[in-house]
């Protein structure tokens, strides 16, 4: 099983940067870098997020391989090689994208079948580094 590294933070707060030079430092030799990004442009400051990040991953000088995928993440578990590096970004967005698309209206089994996907990349690739905001914040 591989490693599971957690980030967390505020929204905009740098989690998805801070992910990403994660996982450039613990590429050693020809892993692949993937990149499964949750997000969908449903607004313009979503589209402009976004386009941020595909900027960011093509000016880098690592070749990531971007998986975009708003949902249902178990479908392109197979197509990851076994010493991959992944950054799933983000699980909120992920979680969010599963509970407004359903149709039956019923949110059940939703969380269980997301912690079987996570299960099962950590299964799979080497690394896999989860960004995921923090509600959690207590403000004064």
């Amino acid at each position: 099983m591989g490693r599971l590294v957690f980030i967390t933070g505020g929204v905009r707060s740098g989690k998805s940067s801070y992910a990403e030079r994660l996982a450039a430092d613990l590429k050693t030799t020809n892993e692949p870098l993937i990149y499964l990004a949750c997000g969908v442009d449903t607004d313009h400051e979503m589209e402009e997020r976004i386009t941020k990040h595909r900027l960011d991953r093509q000016a880098s000088s690592l070749d990531w391989v971007t998986i975009e995928r708003p949902g249902a993440i178990k479908g392109i578990i197979d197509s990851i090689s076994s010493n991959s590096i992944v950054l799933l970004d983000c699980l909120t967005t992920l979680l969010t994208n599963e509970m407004f698309g359903m149709e039956t209206g019923s949110s059940a089994g939703i969380e269980d079948e997301i912690f079987q996907s996570i299960i099962l990349l950590m299964e799979k690739a080497q690394v896999l580094l989860v960004v995921s905001n923090n509600y959690c914040t207590t403000f004064h």
